[in-house]
């Protein structure tokens, strides 16, 4: 259990007051029988000052209620969601290379089946809005959504989702997507293609693939005609286009090509509208402290009022032993339309140091010049950070940002932030976080806050074991491969402090005998990650390494990962 206690206060120059007080409460408890229960609580009250003006007093409380990993049977589990939801859509149905469906907020529920090869999904509520604050603002507009996604075999995925929703006119929209996917037997080639359709329009794009040794291919085309929406609101309609990319990755540099266009038909308002984008990159890694790269895109537009802009930027970035690193960066751009054309030239520069004594100090700054026909201004900023580390977990720190501008106007021009933050563990339950900030602008204004929060933290009880839960492991050993048949040989060493990632979020580091575990993971696919910088030259990860990982129940995946000495080939 989690419950936090957090108050700001802000106040102007110009008298106006706001003060915003939220208590959070985050709780779960674990059940043989029906799975992990969480509870996610919030309750705001805000109060504002405004001389001459009334400003009431508003309050508001936000609940969702969580139910995963509740077994059914043996194949079955169900997961249950009820307050505010995140309209949910899998990998193969919402996003492709190009394009994705909006997800949207909505205050309701949510219910999910999964047995490994067949997912349901139940949506139902009201939609809404998460507002900068954390604040949910409802509104009026109800939708009612179905998903089912199968795997009907290790090559084909099938899904559809459809939604039935109210949009701001009133009116009930119909809204269904179709989504299959193909995956060859070595893996090597994906292929996607959906349709989405609705009572005003059709649309479709197709997406694939390919990766063969350190290269890896994607091309794709969509079209999407008049009127489409999703979740009742709008998306991108009239719209045509198609890529390819390619992207070569070496141990010691990464390259990355792009190529795209779309065209916007013309409306009662609006004119045709080509678009042609090219993008170029490439990264070198000199050694192991240095590394340095650059980009060059260009985007020259067909429409009325004919558009091009041209952006480049080179970077070069080095760490030292001691735990210090820096990096600067010069970026240029071009901006030609046909009535006026800008340049901007940027170089920014940071630095970061770990001091004696538990402290940490950053420093960056950044100069920016505007020039066009009317005017050339400069643009200067600079920002200095500062931690003092303890050894229990607290720290005390200060951080100073200032901004000039030549010639400046109200929008911008002289800008001081001081700010001074500390975090003080009270005892092994309660820590406290406190921070003071203000800010000074160019017409000579203040802007102050002051922040507290309280936070406590306990459990209870033992969590369930593995034969409690739908769940495995993963354990393995990293090798160095000398021979290159991608087979532990007893005479090839272990590779100590190689960093892997599980699902890319859960990170664990090989010890000296090159062993890792994941001692409990739920059952089904996973994808299993090496961390590049973590690989001594002249190795890499050989590329007959398997990055999928199937986890079966109460059952432990064991692996042999190679590395293989790095070729020019």
């Amino acid at each position: 259990m989690n419950i936090g206690i957090d108050t700001r206060h802000t106040r102007t120059d110009a008298g106006n007051t706001q003060t915003r007080q939220a208590l959070n409460l985050d709780a779960s408890r674990q059940t043989h029988d029906y799975g992990t229960f969480t509870l996610d609580t919030q309750v705001t009250q805000q109060h504002a000052t405004i001389p001459d003006e009334a400003a009431p007093e508003t309050q508001e409380i936000t609940a969702t209620l969580y139910q995963n990993d509740w077994l059914l049977n043996d194949e079955w589990q169900m997961d249950n969601t009820v307050g505010v939801v995140r309209s949910a859509q899998n990998s193969l149905i919402s996003q492709s290379n190009n394009l994705s469906l909006p997800s949207r907020t909505y205050l309701g529920s949510s219910s999910r089946l999964s047995d490994g090869k067949t997912e349901v999904r139940l949506m139902h509520g009201t939609k809404g809005e998460v507002l900068d604050n954390g604040d949910i603002a409802t509104t009026e507009q109800a939708v009612t959504g179905l998903s089912v996604t199968r795997s009907l075999n290790a090559q084909w995925v099938v899904g559809a989702q459809g939604w039935q929703a109210q949009g701001e006119d009133a009116q009930q929209h119909h809204e269904a997507t179709l989504a299959v996917q193909h995956t060859n037997a070595s893996g090597s080639l994906q292929t996607k293609a959906q349709i989405l359709t609705n009572e005003a329009g059709s649309g479709a794009w197709i997406d694939t693939e390919y990766q063969q040794d350190r290269f890896r291919h994607q091309a794709g085309a969509y079209a999407l005609g008049d009127g489409l929406t999703w979740m009742g609101d709008d998306v991108a309609d009239n719209t045509q286009g198609a890529y390819w990319r390619m992207g070569y990755t070496h141990p010691r540099y990464d390259t990355h090509s792009s190529i795209e266009w779309q065209q916007r038909q013309a409306d009662a308002e609006t004119h045709d509208t080509q678009e042609l984008r090219l993008n170029q990159s490439l990264n070198y890694q000199y050694d192991r402290t240095t590394r340095t790269g650059g980009q060059l895109s260009h985007t020259q537009t067909q429409a009325a009022d004919a558009r091009q802009q041209t952006q480049g930027s080179v970077f070069v970035s080095r760490t030292w032993s001691s735990g210090q690193d820096s990096r600067l960066q010069l970026r240029v751009s071009h901006d030609q339309e046909p009535d006026a054309t800008t340049q901007t030239r940027e170089l920014d520069y940071s630095h970061h140091w770990l001091l004696p004594a538990a402290n940490e100090l950053s420093w960056q700054i950044n100069a920016r010049n505007e020039q066009d026909e009317a005017e050339n201004r400069n643009i200067y900023q600079t920002g200095l950070d500062w931690q003092h580390h303890l050894s229990n977990g607290d720290n005390v720190g200060a951080n100073l940002t200032l901004s000039k501008a030549s010639p400046s106007d109200d929008d911008l021009g002289t800008h001081q932030n001081y700010r001074i933050f500390s975090r003080k563990q009270l005892n092994n339950k309660l820590n406290l976080e406190a921070s003071i900030e203000q800010t000074h602008d160019t017409e000579g204004s203040r802007d102050q806050g002051i922040s507290v929060a309280l936070n406590y933290q306990d459990g209870w009880g033992k969590p369930l074991g593995r034969r409690d839960v739908r769940s495995g492991s993963i354990r393995g050993v990293v090798f160095f491969d000398e021979n290159n048949d991608g087979r532990q040989q007893p005479l090839e060493k272990k590779a100590a402090n190689i960093e892997l990632v599980l699902d890319g979020r859960t990170p664990v580091t090989t010890d000296q005998n090159g062993k890792f575990v994941f001692p409990q993971v739920a059952t089904g696919a996973h994808a299993l990650e090496v961390a590049f910088s973590s690989i001594p030259l002249p190795w890499e990860l050989s590329t007959d390494f398997n990055t999928k990982v199937t986890v079966g129940l109460r059952d432990t995946s064991t692996l042999a990962i190679p590395l293989a000495k790095v070729t020019d080939q």
